[in-house]
């Protein structure tokens, strides 16, 4: 780990603003050239900033490590079963039978059953040691991450939802949908330098601002009312409240992922925090594809409607979820701080 303890969260807020930056870039090239019935070129763009990009990996990064590790194999049927959980929901979600939307989803939780006995029983780990176990701190934590940023996977159909039902353009629609990025980001470098009693008020908030974000788009995005700029300032102020909320308590939760592994394990905790990040994100986008299509997306401005109802209903679940659990262990590290500080007083007092 290149930084000090101190350093943590304002380190996670860094990387995430560069997201932010991206999300917000991201829209207005990706608008253009949708506007110009070209979208195609917009994948073909990222050729040569892809290539440019290794061109400065070469030449900026050290050739070999100078302190030397050993390498450990790679968890490549954990890694499996991430990714087919992930492909057996989106399969599912491609069907309109509902028995087939629910029997992909079935088989993803079977597949995550089975990743996590494996965790407990394989020489080469995904996480670090135990994090699956219940009793762990690392399960909370890590449950908290994966409820924020499915809860958030509803945004991917935002874009489609304002063109169809508000009459936005693909460009205003992409920039309307960054205002949840911004919230994060936002969020995120101002609450980065909290510690004690406002990181824990943070991490307890922030789903519950998600929930609020969530529930205000779901009286805004299905049905367009009243004055369109009212409407649609609804919508922004949603987006917003629901990336605030993932980003104020967010650099918390990585710095304290980092804090609870053991020793040994720090290094695979820190690359951890994307592989859950990455496989919630996914898993997010499927099981929003799988509600939209249930709900009749393509079936006019009617289906729409039902979809957006639905998908901004049901994910408010998993952010409601995320405040109890987040609770919890929040709970659960002041009691482990109050007792730690018991004992180190009996110490120097015996």
């Amino acid at each position: 780990l290149l930084f000090k303890e101190s350093l943590w969260p304002r380190a996670m807020a860094l990387i995430s603003a560069m997201w932010g930056i991206a999300t917000l870039v991201g829209p207005a090239i990706g608008g253009i050239f949708a506007e110009l019935h070209a979208w195609r070129w917009a994948f073909g763009l990222l050729l040569p900033l892809t290539s440019l990009f290794g061109f400065w990996v070469w030449r900026l990064l050290p050739k070999s490590q100078r302190v030397k590790q050993p390498q450990e194999p790679l968890p490549l049927m954990q890694l499996a079963l991430l990714t087919g959980a992930v492909l057996v929901v989106s399969a599912g979600s491609l069907s309109t039978h509902g028995l087939v939307n629910l029997l992909g989803f079935g088989v993803a939780v079977l597949m995550m059953l089975i990743l996590r006995h494996r965790e407990f029983t394989a020489d080469v780990r995904l996480l670090p040691r135990d994090a699956l176990r219940t009793s762990s701190p690392l399960y909370g934590l890590y449950l908290v991450m994966t409820l924020l940023i499915i809860g958030l996977g509803c945004e991917l159909f935002v874009p489609y939802l304002l063109q169809h039902l508000h009459g936005q353009t693909p460009l205003a629609a992409g920039y309307i949908t960054a205002a949840a990025a911004a919230g994060w980001t936002l969020s995120e470098v101002a609450s980065s330098g909290w510690t004690g009693r406002r990181a824990d008020n943070a991490i307890i908030s922030g789903p519950l601002i998600l929930a609020a974000g969530l529930l205000l788009l779901l009286f805004t995005v299905p049905v367009a009312f009243g004055m369109p700029w009212l409407n649609i300032s609804g919508v922004v102020l949603g987006l917003t409240l629901a990336g605030f909320g993932i980003g104020l308590g967010w650099p918390h939760l990585l710095t304290r992922v980092l804090q609870q592994a053991p020793e040994e394990d720090r290094e695979k905790a820190g690359a951890s925090i994307t592989v859950v990040q990455s496989f919630a994100a996914a898993l997010g986008a499927a099981l929003a594809g799988t509600v939209a299509n249930f709900a009749g997306v393509n079936q006019g401005d009617a289906g729409a409607s039902s979809a957006a109802f639905w998908m901004f209903l049901l994910f408010a679940v998993p952010a409601l979820l995320a405040v109890w659990i987040a609770w919890r262990s929040v709970k659960a590290r002041q009691a482990q701080s109050a007792t730690q500080t018991h004992l180190d007083r009996d110490l120097s007092q015996g």
